[in-house]
């Protein structure tokens, strides 16, 4: 129900939550295809896209303000794909990313409306079909898949069942170009909940699970146990879906696997399927650290030792690199002989840097031959040896 009481709402979500992207030009809004009266707009709905998540929603708006061009509202849809809740107020600026465009000459208007505007974002074709390499046959709804239908796509996959806003929402069939199938429910184009998993050779598995992410299987992979198999499908996600391997992490996470654990916390390090947070990598790196993690140790070290936002420590960052090193980490030896050889927090000492470096080349570490191998050719620290330094 729409809140009665606006500011009391207002003031239990903290204020409007701006999705305008004004000051950086890239709005997390932009719209599908709408016509707004100048006249009317206040206590009207705008329907609009959320440019992360690819979902269409309906704004109530509660204010317009048409000089400016910014409506603020509340989410009328419960949604599926974006991380809002319904009746979440939020606020956008509508001709900073749209065109405002008249109606097509002759075109009726609405009665009573003084004049209707067309808004169309610039380089965007809303409520377009799907891509042309795609075949889709079914139902739509303000021009897009919604209802029942079949879309097969260039490479032969072909899914039936129901779609929501052009997505894959609800039950369906998808079946691969190998001739294999799953059948369940799909919730914003992933499986969610039970479903069954028919492979070529007419295997059946059944699975359950969570927008996309396997909680437990019946097949020969053990998933839903100690985490090392959702951990692989992370890691194998990794380079061509990050948000994907973060979710398969947070599972095998979930279930008590550390390498995961280090895994998120890198995620929110280097902006790997997730936005940036170096303050919650920080958090979740100590505990491991903590425990011996040598990963974490390491990691947590050289954010200490110089890390943009974070204040330096290099008290801090010597001890935690020196405790992976006493765990056999090659690369936490080579980071305490950089420190030797920067003098970060330690009396300078060329001597001690090649000591650490050779360590972990000798181990294999590529970073660290490298090292040496300037360190050979220029005689820094270490007698010159050129011969050496070109074979490594």
């Amino acid at each position: 129900m729409y809140p009665t009481d606006l500011e009391a709402h207002l003031e239990s979500y903290g204020g409007w939550t701006d999705l305008s992207g004004k000051e950086s030009d890239t709005p997390l809004l932009t719209p599908a295809r709408t016509s707004i009266s100048k006249t009317i707009v206040q206590g009207s709905a705008v329907k609009v896209q959320h440019a992360e998540s690819g979902e269409r929603f309906w704004i109530e708006v509660a204010n317009y303000d048409p000089e400016s061009g910014s409506i603020w509202g509340l989410v009328a849809n419960e949604l599926f794909a974006t991380e809002l809740d319904k009746w979440h107020p939020v606020v956008f600026h509508v001709f900073s990313v749209w065109e405002v465009l008249l109606p097509d000459e002759g075109e009726r208007l609405s009665e009573g409306d003084e004049e209707v505007v067309a808004i169309v974002p610039p380089d965007h074709l809303p409520n377009a079909p799907p891509p042309e390499d795609h075949k889709y046959e079914g139902e739509f709804s303000d021009g897009e898949m919604h209802g029942f239908g079949t879309l097969t796509e260039p490479d032969g996959q072909v899914y039936v069942g129901e779609f929501r806003h052009g997505l894959r929402h609800g039950h369906g069939k998808q079946t691969f170009e190998d001739g294999g199938s799953y059948v369940g429910y799909f919730k914003a184009n992933l499986p969610h909940g039970l479903g069954t998993a028919t492979l070529a050779d007419g295997t059946k598995i059944n699975y359950e699970y969570s927008e996309g992410i396997i909680l437990s299987s019946d097949g020969e992979s053990d998933f839903g146990t100690d985490g090392l198999v959702e951990f692989h499908m992370g890691f194998d996600s990794l380079e061509d879906y990050p948000e994907l391997a973060f979710k398969w992490f947070r599972r095998s996470a979930e279930l008590g696997h550390e390498d995961a654990e280090y895994r998120l916390a890198c995620a929110f390090l280097f902006n790997q399927g997730v936005e940036e947070d170096t303050e919650e990598a920080i958090r979740r790196l100590r505990p491991l650290a903590a425990r011996g993690n040598a990963d974490a140790q390491l990691m947590l070290g050289m954010i200490y030792g110089g890390w943009p936002g974070v204040d330096t420590n290099y008290e801090e960052a010597e001890k935690l690199i020196r405790a992976a090193v006493e765990q056999g980490n090659s690369e936490a030896k080579l980071e305490l002989g950089l420190i030797y050889g920067r003098g970060e927090g330690v009396e300078q000492d060329s001597e001690k840097c090649v000591y650490w470096a050779r360590q972990a080349a000798d181990e294999g570490l590529a970073s660290a031959q490298y090292v040496m191998g300037r360190a050979l050719g220029g005689g820094d620290g270490i007698e010159q040896n050129e011969a050496e330094a070109e074979y490594l």
